[in-house]
């Protein structure tokens, strides 16, 4: 006869694996109608580009001020 221990060991795999199984499929079907909306987008305009390298220089800016609030010495 099974454990309890080996019942629940078992069934939190279970849970984990269902889990990566749904993160999976959303991350696709997200990737997949983000590059359905990316197709529609004129990409080679420069307003675009200069969108992307903006939102690219804020991210940059938020990243150096996390680390530098995570590096500071209480």
């Amino acid at each position: 006869m099974p454990s309890l221990d080996g019942f629940k060991t078992w069934f939190e795999y279970d849970i984990l694996i269902t889990a990566f199984a749904v993160v999976l499929v959303v991350v696709l079907v997200g990737l997949e109608r983000f590059v359905g909306v990316a197709r529609r987008l004129p990409l080679e305009h420069p307003a675009f580009a200069l969108a992307v390298t903006g939102v690219g220089f804020g991210v940059i800016l938020i990243l150096l001020w996390v680390a530098s609030r995570l590096n500071t010495q209480p």
